[in-house]
């Protein structure tokens, strides 16, 4: 379908009634019953243009031992996108991978959903600055509840040799109305890891306007082992990198506002060569160092002691301490040769 590869060389039987009404291009899909591999797949509904545009109904479902997938979905394009769907699901990643081809690499874990959305989608113009020039921004979203979960993850591609293992994580994300700076996100059990690199953490969002932030993140990676798991093309990375990030907060820098924020970050023999240059950025050392204790902007102290890197042969080095954002106070040294060209 435009271009892109549904199925090949899967197994499929199928039993479908599909009736058109030539007048007005009317389709109904009045029963259709699938088996792609081994995933039964049952689906209905009715499709039918409008005057500005068209309307969708559509129910599928599929239900095998432990596993199961339903979902109703009503999309009704005029002036406007009306959305109404409901959906839940808990599914083997691996089978529904293999049974639809997926050819990226090895994919495995258990997958729930739950989704409930209902409204509409819609854009318009709005005055923005204080010249008030005309901007076009969204206007509505449909309010909606969305729960997933992925358990036991792992994911290889296939011409590498490790695969990210242990990918865990539950994603709640919802919004009451139909504005979306009223929209949350929580992120929790938040896990992957290759060899002995990992990261886990969480992160909340609890609304747009307040920009109130909740985060912690732990994190250790060997970078030279990275284009074991993850292509990265003709980029070469090396040197360890730890980070611990803890924030809560809101942000508004209006109000002068900084999340309380705790954050290290250090990198040591380190390398960066891209394939752009035949030479490599190296001896990269770094200290990094972020705080904030009170929540107020004029309290945000950010260190970096040191960083240092030699380029051809040339070394460089800084450090530097920046306080006070809403009237800032630096203090910076550095020292070497930087051959810009």
């Amino acid at each position: 379908y435009d271009g892109n590869e549904l199925l090949s060389r899967k197994p499929v039987t199928a039993k479908m009634n599909t009736r058109i009404n030539s007048d007005d291009l009317t389709i109904f899909f009045e029963k259709n019953d699938l088996k792609i591999k081994d995933i039964p797949l049952q689906f209905n509904g009715k499709f039918n243009f409008e005057p500005n545009g068209y309307t969708l109904n559509l129910s599928l479902l599929s239900v095998m031992e432990k596993e199961f997938l339903s979902a109703r979905l009503k999309m009704i394009q005029g002036k406007a996108l009306y959305v109404a769907a409901k959906a839940t699901a808990s599914v083997d990643l691996e089978r529904w991978s293999v049974a639809f081809g997926y050819r990226g690499g090895i994919l495995k874990g258990m997958y729930d959903l739950s989704l409930m959305a209902d409204g509409y989608y819609e854009t318009g113009p709005v005055k923005v600055g204080r010249r008030g020039e005309v901007d076009t921004v969204v206007v509505s979203i449909p309010k909606f509840e969305l729960l997933t979960k992925i358990t036991g993850g792992y994911f290889k591609y296939h011409d590498l040799p490790q695969a990210i293992s242990n990918i865990s994580f539950d994603l709640n994300a919802k919004c009451p109305d139909h504005n979306y700076k009223n929209l949350t996100v929580q992120l929790d059990k938040l896990r992957a890891g290759f060899l002995n690199n990992t990261i886990e953490g969480r992160f909340a969002l609890k609304d747009f306007e307040s920009m109130t932030l909740e985060a912690d993140l732990n994190g250790g990676c060997d970078l030279g082992e990275l284009k074991e798991a993850i292509p990265m093309d003709s980029l070469d990375l090396a040197g360890r990198l730890d980070l611990k990030v803890n924030v809560s907060g809101s942000y508004l820098p209006e109000e002068k506002k900084f999340p309380v924020t705790t954050a290290n970050i250090l990198w040591k023999d380190g390398l960066v060569k891209s394939g752009y240059y035949p030479n490599a950025i190296e001896k990269i050392s770094m200290a990094m160092e972020v705080k904030n204790s009170s929540g107020r902007m004029d309290d945000l102290e950010i260190t970096i002691d040191p960083f240092n890197f030699s380029f051809e042969g040339k070394p460089f080095t800084l450090t530097a301490r920046v306080a006070h954002l809403a009237d800032v106070r630096y203090d910076i040294q550095s020292k070497g040769v930087l051959d810009l060209g």
